[in-house]
């Protein structure tokens, strides 16, 4: 199944496959404003069946979720014992050294040089930390910086300038500036639902005169699994909130989601995609 999906994808196209800027998968999107473009996003990105962690969110690791076309992570950081780790509640459950997960991110990035991504931290270590492991790994350099109030650069614009790498953190954010507070950038609904009923459009964090939409789309009774993902990645329930959202206006560029692998996100979020005019 693994292979089978990896060799389906189609968002992980660049320049080398088609001679053109692919700008995340499409020519056409090189153009548009990072605010007007979906992705899909992965909830506790680095929590994956593929690296054997334990009560897992995704069956797929971090890259091979690049390769099918994720173009969102988020990722959950503590300090243990003195190391900084990805891990989520309990790093007994499974963890990775954030230089280690950063560092793998940078060899991405210098991969595929015409993709842009987004990275959410829940952060439970010191900005000064964080942008140490930053430094290390060579991505603070690739980190755009934004203030509240500007408007968002193209795709292509972000390409050029080689700052292809959005961050966010719940924790701590605006020092360094590219270190950027979540609650400041973002519009996002809420996220604690159990099952599809409760599903609705209700803002949980950010601010009202924020362009950028997070829509943070998964089931949690008492943890993640496979069945309530795929009741919340079918494409009939996915596309119906993401239609009630657009209709008060709120139509989402980050479809956060558990087991990726699972239903129909990719497709709902091309059709997003085509809603917006180029």
């Amino acid at each position: 199944m693994l292979l089978l999906l990896l060799a389906c994808a189609s968002s992980d196209l660049d320049s080398a496959d088609t001679g053109l800027r692919s700008c995340n998968g499409d020519p056409a999107f090189c153009a548009r404003p990072f605010d007007q473009v979906a992705v899909v996003g992965t909830h506790n990105s680095m929590s994956s069946a593929q690296d054997e962690w334990l009560a897992p969110n995704q069956n797929l690791n971090v890259l091979a979720q690049l390769a099918l076309g994720v173009r969102a992570l988020n990722l959950d950081v503590y300090e243990e014992d003195g190391a900084l780790l990805t891990c989520h509640g309990y790093c007994s459950l499974g963890s990775r050294p954030l230089d280690e997960a950063l560092t793998e991110l940078r060899g991405w990035l210098d991969a595929h040089p015409d993709q842009v991504l987004s990275l959410t931290f829940e952060s439970y270590i010191t900005p000064e930390q964080m942008a140490a492991s930053f430094e290390s790994a060579g991505l603070a350099h690739m980190s755009f910086e934004r203030e509240p109030s500007a408007l968002w650069p193209t795709l292509d614009e972000m390409i050029e300038a080689n700052t292809r790498l959005v961050v966010w953190t719940d924790n701590g954010g605006g020092d360094p500036a590219w270190y950027a507070d979540i609650n400041q950038h973002v519009w996002e609904t809420n996220y604690a639902f159990k099952q599809v009923e409760d599903f609705d459009c209700s803002f949980r964090r950010g601010r009202e005169d924020q362009s950028y939409v997070i829509l943070a789309h998964f089931l949690t009774d008492p943890i993640a699994s496979e069945d309530l993902a795929s009741q919340a990645n079918n494409g009939e329930v996915l596309r119906a909130r993401v239609q009630a959202c657009g209709a008060v206006d709120r139509t989402p560029n980050l479809v956060l989601v558990d087991f990726v692998d699972l239903g129909e996100v990719f497709e709902v979020v091309s059709e997003i995609n085509a809603t917006w005019q180029d």
